[in-house]
């Protein structure tokens, strides 16, 4: 079973223990770590809704709180998700909304009790229900505004030195917030790689970074976690975060003789293909590109990309101002190319071109 935990951040600790005992029963258990927000992000959350077999809501004072938990739950509920509550802490009976009300609340604790109860509830529910068709509106990104603006300023074509300077007062901030925190420490990574950033800022980031407690890992982007089984290969390869493999097939569409090579967070930059290329000379903007041994796909929000490894008539370094000198350029049998920038000191996962152009050779293109 897929199970999918709603919470708050500030939850964690506690819904890491909640997820492992889960876990041991054999399921698989998503839960959110991503704390940078964007588009793409809650993409992937609602996408892990109405993948899943259970809705699990970590119900705690902070939750019924959080409105990204509200909305979740709401979603949840609009596209036919059993619900299952569990309590982490103690509530108010009154706080709690009325539709887990009509649902039996599980309180978590580690010991035979939680196991005895939480068996019994797997066991007694309801049929699973098909998603609705067609599906609801997808639900707004429920993100801090402020790091919205500083994405948005991030992603335009230039950065001067005024709204860098903004950009990393803001930033300073949000450091003072230890739930925000690790956004900060993401966006300032991002600022700090900028190519327009000057050299006086880029030192302040510097030591702003330094004196900054070490993370906790696996903070990069969404997680998805095999509690039983974690995969050894997924941390030998330095991914960013220990991705479920079967879920990232599913949400793919991946054929049983297609395997993922390797995935990358690239910059496009320049495109013939006409659909994007109007995007593209507008703005930066932020690509997965994922690489598997039949196909090269390419995704951003609001479209995707993807075409065969034997379409590729070569793929190759090519010197790039912007990114100094880290471009790549996918060139395709039918004229269409792909030119990115790829950087390779910003985060786990971001890696360098060297490290794609192995992984289309891996998958056997034109290199």
């Amino acid at each position: 079973m897929k199970i999918f935990i709603s919470y708050r951040s500030k939850d964690r600790p506690t819904v890491e223990l909640l997820a492992a005992d889960l876990g041991g029963f054999g399921h698989t258990i998503w839960f959110d770590k991503n704390l940078t927000g964007g588009r793409e992000w809650w993409e992937d959350i609602l996408s892990q809704i109405r993948a899943c077999d259970l809705f699990v809501f970590a119900l705690s004072p902070e939750s019924l709180q959080s409105d990204p938990c509200r909305v979740e739950r709401e979603y949840g509920i609009a596209v036919h998700k059993r619900i299952l509550p569990i309590a982490i802490a103690p509530v108010e009976f009154d706080l709690i909304p009325p539709e887990l009300k009509t649902v039996q609340i599980i309180r978590y604790s580690q010991d035979k009790q939680f196991l005895f109860d939480v068996t019994k509830a797997l066991g007694g529910l309801p049929p699973a229900q098909p998603l609705p068709d067609p599906l609801p509106p997808a639900p707004l990104p429920p993100i801090d505004p402020t790091v919205m603006q500083i994405q948005e300023r991030l992603a335009a074509p230039t950065l001067p030195r005024p709204d860098q300077l903004v950009i990393l007062h803001d930033l300073k901030l949000m450091l003072k917030n230890p739930e925000k925190m690790s956004s900060a420490r993401a966006l300032l990574t991002r600022l700090r790689a900028h190519p327009e950033l000057f050299a006086s800022i880029a030192e302040e980031i510097d030591a702003v970074l330094k004196d900054l407690p070490t993370p906790e890992p696996s903070k990069g982007v969404p997680v998805t976690v095999r509690v039983t089984s974690p995969s050894p290969e997924a941390e030998d390869k330095g991914q960013p975060g220990q991705i479920d493999e079967e879920d990232e097939r599913h949400r793919l569409n991946l054929r049983d003789d297609e395997d993922i090579v390797d995935r990358f967070w690239i910059q496009l930059n320049v495109a013939s293909d006409a659909n994007i290329a109007a995007i593209a000379a507008v703005s930066m903007i932020w690509t997965r590109l994922i690489v598997t041994t039949q196909r090269v796909i390419l995704k951003a929000t609001g479209w995707h990309r993807e075409f065969g490894i034997q379409e590729i008539a070569q793929a190759r370094k090519v010197g790039n101002v912007l990114a100094g000198g880290h471009g790549i350029e996918i060139v395709l049998k039918d004229g269409r190319s792909y030119r990115f920038n790829v950087y390779s000191k910003l985060m786990v996962g971001w890696g360098n071109r060297d490290l794609v152009l192995d992984a289309i050779k891996q998958a056997g293109g034109a290199v």
